[in-house]
């Protein structure tokens, strides 16, 4: 028992027993911050859904970011790494100014990046009610 430990809060972590929409917002603002982005809006559901698997709720999540080529694609690498387990369910990715600048020196290309997600927990909200 002792020896699973680790994994529990891992798990707890990943899939917390709340839903805390803030702390989602907080989880992307800080990743914005650590990869040079713009955070420029997050909208997560107030009440999680049941996901069709036993114990687990979805809380879907929409954000966009913006910010030069490399610190958005280094958002997404890092994304997956977030304490908080979320999926990706879509992606749109458009140049900032409606039109790409090849002749960018660089990485001077700003891009706005759009991203439906879902993160998850093991609140229910008809046993929390």
């Amino acid at each position: 028992m002792l020896k699973e430990l680790p994994y529990l809060k891992k798990v707890t972590a990943a899939i917390p027993p709340t839903e805390d929409p803030p702390g989602i917002v907080d989880s992307l603002n800080t990743l914005a911050n650590q990869t040079g982005c713009d955070l420029l809006s997050v909208t997560p559901a107030n009440t999680p859904t049941p996901s069709g698997t036993a114990g687990l709720s979805v809380i879907p999540v929409s954000f966009s970011i913006s910010g030069v080529h490399s610190n958005v694609f280094s958002f997404l690498r890092r994304f997956y790494k977030m304490k908080r387990l979320m999926t990706i369910n879509s992606v749109s990715l458009a140049p900032l100014g409606g039109t790409a600048n090849i002749l960018a020196g660089g990485d001077g290309q700003k891009y706005s990046m759009s991203i439906s997600a879902d993160s998850y927990t093991t609140y229910s909200a008809t046993a929390g009610a």
